[in-house]
């Protein structure tokens, strides 16, 4: 499959830069979100995971290649990355807490 800049930018990518984000890359991720893995290393030790399908966000933040990255939430899909990598993971919900949360 070859490999094409995309035609249009993803809401989060339109949204950040609207707020006057500066995007500049895309990291690698896990295919379908439990599948293939990609070739990302954590950057505290090569031979540990990263962690799950945005695993190229948080390995990125952790290797200080940028101070923010985005990624996708299903299931841990951000949490447990960022927490292999030693960074923190922010997932926001769509929908208000429980009240007896």
């Amino acid at each position: 499959m070859g490999r094409s800049p995309p035609r249009a930018d993803a809401a989060s990518v339109a949204w950040t830069r609207a707020a006057g984000g500066v995007v500049i890359g895309k990291t690698v991720t896990t295919e379908f979100a439990t599948r293939k893995a990609g070739p990302t290393a954590n950057p505290h030790g090569l031979t540990r995971t990263p962690g799950g399908s945005s695993s190229g966000s948080a390995a990125g933040v952790a290797a200080g290649f940028f101070p923010v990255a985005l990624g996708t939430q299903t299931g841990g899909s951000v949490i447990r990355p960022a927490a292999f990598c030693g960074v923190v993971g922010f997932s926001p919900r769509t929908t208000p807490f429980p009240a007896w949360a």
